[in-house]
């Protein structure tokens, strides 16, 4: 009946992090939610057809930056615009202003952008994207979606520079807002009880009904990521609903629980990154070290080897499931007998269902690596005093010219950018801060004396020191130290060298080297996660330091198991 997503916001302030929770609400209240959403969507674009003007766009970029609603500023204008939306009650008219004037307000960059080739289209239409997002700090994207909306305007001859009249905003009508009601759990347009004590989620929302509004009612059982998120000190905010059309033409509609996290404060006097070089395939996920300006670690590797192994053996079953069903649509062209295409249909249903349900299986087995390993990196990071983490800042627009298959199908689909996301959310959640540096020869730079040289497979043998490194051991450590070196230019500290530090390990410095020989690495992440947990964990990616069948002696199991 319901599932949940979680998705990383911004706040309005810097100290504070949203995550939004969704839930799938029951088929029974579509059609009331329907003519909610054809209300709101004829609502919003009423009005942006009247306030998209210079005036109104400037008066809410100034109030933007006092920090005020929008609806209060297109509240006061509303009464003499003469728009005509029915009868609505004040707090969905309300919702309907602030809906509106965020859209307005989504309009500054691409003006900006906008504003800046047209004063000289003939060249900046052609110059690289690239450069001109750099030069006005945006986004290559949006730079791009410009050039071209200009270069179609050129070849109509209808290029004008006042962009309010080229462009109109649009809004596609597949959300619906509450920010602009009452108080949460007494509002006038929702109200949303979270009862921890009951485990229910209750939510009611007005909707249009023969001429007059009505309420109707919501009863769920809370999820448990969003019961973990509000026993941790999270704040429900204002939810709102989104439809969403699947690829089969059904649509859904979610309701979206936003719950605010206060970000803990980040000493600054103490700089510890624990960089980690990102290199999946069927022998590794990554390679971590801790590094700091005393110094940086031995490395840990991180492995799914049996969960990988298990996703490609489902690969290969969906590739041959993809050969049966060509042959089937290849036999119902030819068949000419009702009965025999029948029984055609039917097997092609049954192969269809299989092939869904191995998809399924695949996709729960990638997140389940995914939660996991991030949960153990955070865990890690938090264990031996980190304040940063550190990754590579790489992005893939083409797939990666790796020669071997594998790779390139786990990192470019699914792997890098879930993780960056994944990471950079949860370690604000847990009063890290995560750092992205750039990729630019951390692999064929030796960390000990910064010369280059080119790694042979797994190795790094440096060919000027002689120093023999694993490869993704040696660029973990290069990212951390560009990670550290930007902090403490940040910071206008001495930055750190590229030499090799005195010694790895040092009996007198156990905070800098994390795994110490002995029994020590076991007991640290004990302090964090149960031991029943820390098992369960390793099941699903192993950790070098930490052995499973070590981990097995600290308990004696029953012949239950």
């Amino acid at each position: 009946m319901s599932n949940i997503c979680i998705m990383a916001k911004k706040s309005k302030s810097n100290n504070n992090l949203i995550l939004s929770y969704e839930l799938t609400l029951p088929q029974r209240i579509y059609c009331q939610l329907d003519r909610l959403f054809i209300v709101f969507k004829h609502g919003v674009r009423t009005c942006l057809e009247v306030f998209w003007n210079e005036a109104i766009f400037n008066l809410l970029g100034q109030d933007k930056q006092q920090k005020q609603s929008a609806c209060a500023v297109l509240k006061s204008l509303f009464p003499n615009t003469g728009i005509n939306l029915g009868y609505l009650p004040s707090r969905v008219l309300r919702n309907i202003l602030e809906q509106t004037g965020e859209i307005i307000r989504t309009q500054g960059n691409r003006k900006k952008i906008f504003d800046y080739i047209v004063k000289d289209p003939e060249v900046r239409v052609q110059e690289d994207s690239k450069v001109i997002a750099q030069r006005l700090g945006e986004s290559t994207l949006m730079v791009l979606n410009v050039q071209r909306q200009i270069q179609r305007l050129m070849k109509k001859d209808a290029l004008i520079a006042d962009y309010f009249k080229v462009t109109r905003p649009s809004f596609d009508g597949n959300v619906v807002i509450t920010t602009a009601d009452d108080n949460i759990k007494t509002g006038q347009f929702k109200r949303l009880i979270v009862d921890l004590q009951k485990n229910l989620v209750i939510f009611k929302i007005k909707v249009p009904d023969r001429g007059t509004w009505k309420w109707i009612k919501v009863r769920h059982f809370i999820p448990d990521n969003l019961k973990v998120a509000l026993l941790t000190g999270g704040q429900v905010q204002a939810p709102l609903i989104k439809k969403i059309t699947l690829k089969s033409g059904f649509t859904i509609y979610k309701l979206v629980i936003p719950v605010e996290f206060k970000l803990k404060s980040l000493d600054t006097t103490v700089l510890r990154v624990f960089s980690t070089d990102l290199s999946p395939s069927e022998t590794r996920l990554a390679v971590a070290v801790i590094v700091d300006k005393e110094g940086y670690s031995r490395p840990v590797f991180f492995k799914a080897t049996r969960l990988i192994k298990k996703i490609e053996r489902i690969l290969t079953e969906i590739s041959h499931l993809e050969a049966k069903i060509d042959n089937i649509r290849f036999q119902l062209t030819y068949t000419i007998s009702k009965t025999h295409r029948d029984l055609l249909k039917v097997r092609l249903n049954h192969l269809f269902q299989e092939q869904k349900l191995k998809w399924y299986k695949v996709k729960n087995l990638r997140k389940g690596i995914l939660e996991i390993f991030t949960n153990e990196i955070i865990t890690l990071a938090k264990i031996y005093g980190c304040t940063h983490i550190a990754i590579e800042n790489l992005k893939f627009k083409n797939l990666p010219s790796w020669r071997n298959s594998k790779f390139r199908r786990h990192f470019s689909e699914w792997f890098y950018s879930k993780v960056e996301t994944k990471l950079e959310y949860k370690a604000k959640k847990h009063g890290l801060r995560f750092i992205t540096v750039s990729s630019y020869k951390n692999s064929t730079i030796c960390h000990s004396c910064g010369k280059e040289t080119k790694p042979d497979g797994l190795t790094f043998v440096c060919s000027h020191c002689g120093e023999k490194f694993d490869r993704d051991y040696n660029a973990s450590v290069n990212i951390g130290i560009k990670a550290l070196n930007q902090l403490l230019k940040k910071n206008n500290k001495d930055i750190v060298g590229g030499t090799k530090p005195v010694v790895y390990m040092t009996e007198g410095n156990p905070g800098r080297i994390p795994f110490r020989r002995g029994l020590a690495h076991f007991k640290a992440p004990l302090t964090v996660f149960s031991l029943l947990t820390l098992m369960a964990y390793i099941k699903v990616v192993e950790i070098s330091t930490l052995k499973f069948r070590n981990l097995t002696k600290w308990i004696s199991l029953d012949k239950s198991g």
